[in-house]
């Protein structure tokens, strides 16, 4: 065989269209979601819990409110009456975070206090989220630094200026006034007119000078987190998901090896429900024994307890198992090239799978794929388990994960009933 043989043959002509195929699906699934993230920001929400009722504390929220809005590409603020249900929301992944405005607000500003505001914050959170909370967070601050740095402290500095110098100014004023003008201070309407004018001109004169003294950061922010076990970061959010998707992944090469198994066992005589139950039991070896090792490895990576270890390892026998029964419904539909169904919907569970970003500001068709793929239940038990945030959700997850499986494979027998099988082993469906 010569080289222009070689290279207009069947597998490599397969082998050039598989790559320029793989190009574009991964241009086609990762560039729309990213793009739409960006542009979509305003879908999601920040709390804003206001308890000073007074006038200043209401301009304080409104303050807050309209300055993170108007800015370009930023979440909505969604104003809460009670913090406990702005918390409870944050858990449940319908806002970003909670900004918590303290009820002695306004008397801390008149007494030239520091401002102890308030952000609450899911550290476990998707990526997206803390970048954009973290971003919030700085822009709130920061406004409100400038805005009480003279809106406040002028008003204190300047009482107690008035306090200090204020009235010996007035009453040196009035004895200048009354050495020029002996009547205005015989009469006593007239007295009280200048003696208000002199005040003003003398607060207005201070207020300039209290100016000078304002203080630069009079806000004082302060993080709560909603997990008990501190904070996480990017290698433990990504690594989560990573974790769970290597359990789709990885038994996406094992099912085209297995089918040929499958088939294998027809050639020798199996039924076709003796050789699919063979198939599955298979598979719970393999779903046992798979994800041990790269578990392992994350343990000692993030420093994770072992209790956490064992939850995280059953969470991850029961991916792995519920990811077999999606391989396999498109393996044993279209055989071996089933793998090009298979391998975007690997990479679309990457986007959807709440690691990343949150799924409202993704395009109507990923928000499907989040809804019908396992990846995002399985993030979601695995990442309550670190964090200790939602505990009792966890069995909602497993108990979509389980009718997940139920489903498709009940799909995948339907397919095994109604297709022709080759003669011949390894032969590569048409």
């Amino acid at each position: 065989m010569n080289f222009k043989e070689f290279l207009t043959s069947k597998l490599t002509i397969a082998s050039i269209i598989f790559v320029i195929i793989y190009q574009i699906i991964m241009s086609i699934v990762y560039i729309p979601g990213y793009q739409h993230v960006t542009d979509h920001v305003d879908r999601t929400k920040v709390a804003l819990v206001n308890q000073d009722h007074s006038s200043q504390g209401k301009k304080i929220a409104q303050g807050i409110k309209t300055g993170i809005e108007k800015q370009h590409q930023s979440p909505t603020v969604k104003k809460y009456g009670d913090v406990d249900q702005a918390t409870k929301d944050l858990r449940n992944k319908k806002n970003l975070m909670v900004i918590k405005i303290p009820a002695n607000t306004t008397k801390k500003i008149m007494q030239g206090e520091r401002i102890p505001l308030k952000f609450i914050t899911n550290p476990y959170d998707d990526e997206t989220s803390l970048r954009i909370a973290s971003e919030v967070q700085s822009a709130v601050v920061n406004s409100l630094n400038t805005e009480l740095a003279r809106a406040g402290n002028i008003q204190v500095i300047t009482k107690m200026l008035l306090q200090t110098q204020g009235k010996q100014l007035i009453q040196e004023k009035m004895q200048q006034v009354a050495a020029q003008n002996p009547s205005v201070v015989a009469n006593q309407q007239a007295r009280v007119a200048t003696q208000q004018q002199i005040t003003q001109q003398v607060t207005q004169g201070i207020e300039k000078q209290a100016e000078k003294y304002v203080q630069s950061n009079p806000v004082q922010p302060k993080t709560d987190h909603i997990s008990k076990k501190g904070s996480a970061n990017l290698a433990i959010i990504i690594g989560v998901m990573l974790i769970s998707l290597g359990c789709f992944i990885s038994v996406m090469s094992a099912a085209i090896l297995m089918f040929s198994q499958f088939e294998n066992a027809l050639l020798k005589g199996s039924s076709r429900l003796q050789a699919f139950l063979m198939y599955e039991g298979a598979f719970v070896i393999i779903s046992v024994v798979g994800p041990i090792i790269g578990l392992l490895i994350f343990k000692q990576l993030v420093h994770a307890s072992t209790a956490v270890f064992f939850q995280m390892y059953l969470q991850n026998v029961l991916m792995t198992f519920i990811s077999v029964q999606f391989v396999s419904l498109f393996t044993f539909l279209l055989g071996r090239i089933g793998i090009l169904i298979n391998l975007p919907l690997a990479l679309v569970q990457t986007l959807v799978s709440g690691a990343i970003m949150p799924v409202q500001l993704l395009p109507a068709p990923y928000q499907f794929f989040y809804y019908i793929l396992p990846l995002p239940n399985s993030y979601q038990a695995n990442i309550s388990i670190l964090s200790g945030v939602n505990l009792d959700k966890i069995p909602g997850y497993d108990f979509k994960l389980i009718m997940m499986g139920i489903i498709v494979a009940g799909l995948t027998l339907i397919v095994i009933y109604t297709r022709k099988f080759h003669n011949k082993i390894n032969e590569n469906v048409s």
